[in-house]
């Protein structure tokens, strides 16, 4: 018997391919409107973000069409065997960096002196200037996140942060998808004013619950690109709790 390679497959590709094979069997057929994301998700027992990513993988396939206010509708000529990968799902980067950042933000606190000070507000300086292109330039967003990593003492965590950037976020065409509906959130700079705030008093709890906050932001940010663009009524504070 021959070897078959192992893979490790993104739970939203999972999804996209179990509604594949529905429509390639007929189940969904051509000008057919999809369950709802709170029915799929009930249905196949995953987050409303997951069944958001797969719904998006599928539009990128061509094998969906997302009607602002209306539902996902089955495209004509969709036979799909196999939903190409999309990348990284950005629901997964936020929740792993709201996890990661918020101890780098904790440990910047204790450890940054005044030279790691002074580049935040550098950051935080070019990061204002970027909020007022669209879409966000991201240099500056960039370059607080490396300067609070480097704050923290921690090489490793600079690592981490520097892989991050460079190699998982904003990469793929699910990313890419997502940046043409991107938006600049208001609170965007008072959040990372928040981060600077609680590193410069060295309070490390404070730091730790300003970048979950931020996170929380991106989270509900992804979740509300997703949902305008399915139709779904439901507040974003009803998003985020789901």
């Amino acid at each position: 018997m021959p070897f078959v390679a192992v893979t490790t497959r993104r739970l939203y590709q999972e999804i996209a391919d179990q509604v594949a094979q529905l429509i390639r069997a007929g189940e969904y057929r051509p000008g057919d409107c999809l369950p709802s994301e709170r029915d799929l998700g009930k249905r196949l027992q995953v987050s409303r973000p997951v069944v958001r990513e797969a719904m998006v993988a599928l539009e990128i396939a061509g094998l969906v069409e997302i009607r602002g206010g209306s539902g996902i509708y089955v495209r004509d000529h969709a036979i799909p065997a196999h939903v190409p990968d999309a990348g990284i799902g950005p629901y997964d980067a936020f929740v792993a960096r709201r996890v990661l950042e918020g101890e780098i933000a904790a440990e910047a606190a204790k450890h940054a002196d005044d030279a790691a000070i002074a580049e935040l507000e550098a950051a935080l300086e070019l990061l204002r200037q970027d909020n007022h292109v669209l879409p966000p330039a991201g240099q500056g967003d960039r370059r607080f996140h490396m300067a609070l990593a480097a704050a923290s003492g921690n090489s490793v965590y600079v690592q981490l942060t520097r892989f991050l950037w460079d190699e998982l976020l904003e990469r793929g065409p699910l990313w890419t998808k997502l940046g043409a509906r991107r938006f600049v959130r208001p609170t965007r700079i008072a959040e990372h004013e928040a981060v600077l705030l609680a590193v410069r008093n060295r309070d490390p709890e404070a730091a730790r619950r300003a970048i979950h906050a931020h996170m929380d932001g991106a989270i509900a940010d992804f979740l509300e690109m997703t949902a305008s663009e399915t139709g779904d009524e439901d507040s974003a504070a009803g998003k985020a709790a789901s």
